[in-house]
């Protein structure tokens, strides 16, 4: 089995950091000339979602929603042993807190 190899977080850090200053780079040519690549890209974005077909369409949609709403939580894998997969409820029998007294017979 081949190992699986993750970058560093210094390599991490690099990357991130070139793709940034591209994003954020001013378009030098084409019809986008003069603006930000990342207000192009968010465009286009837009764009796939609105008028794409296929998944490509549903992928533009659904990271749309995630920036905007927020990304929903990871469920639990199957089989997690600490998360529930049901919630039982039951009621038993309590003692009276206030048990009836035993009569007496009043001697008077």
């Amino acid at each position: 089995m081949a190992r699986r190899s993750f970058p560093r977080r210094g390599q991490t850090a690099a990357w991130a950091a070139a793709i940034r200053k591209a994003a954020l780079a001013i378009e030098t040519r084409g019809p986008g000339k003069g603006r930000k690549r990342i207000d192009l890209l968010a465009e286009r974005l837009v764009e796939l979602g609105l008028h794409g077909d296929g998944p490509s369409a549903m992928a533009a949609i659904r990271e749309i929603a995630d920036r905007l709403d927020g990304k929903p939580a990871p469920a639990a894998p199957p089989g997690d042993a600490e998360a529930p997969t049901h919630i039982v409820y039951s009621w038993s029998d309590t003692p009276d807190p206030l048990p009836a007294a035993t009569p007496r017979a009043i001697e008077g």
